[in-house]
């Protein structure tokens, strides 16, 4: 099991692009792939395209956060 963490401490929404790094993929032994994540904040499924040193897009409501487990 993997928890991706993204919080919005503003007071606007946003969609912050996080890029991870390759060394991550290795050191967590993660596969490039589409992964079926649930937000255990709020139960919400969704789909997240991991690559390395590639850009993933979350879309935060101001002072919200997820917590995606895949």
């Amino acid at each position: 099991e993997t928890l991706f963490v993204v919080a919005n401490f503003a007071d606007v929404p946003v969609t912050i692009d996080i890029t991870i790094p390759s060394h991550a993929f290795d050191y967590l032994n993660l596969l490039e792939k589409a992964y079926k994540a649930v937000d255990l904040l709020s139960g919400t499924q969704t789909s997240l395209v991991l690559m390395r040193d590639q850009q993933v897009s979350i879309a935060l409501p101001p002072r919200g956060a997820v917590v995606y487990k895949f």
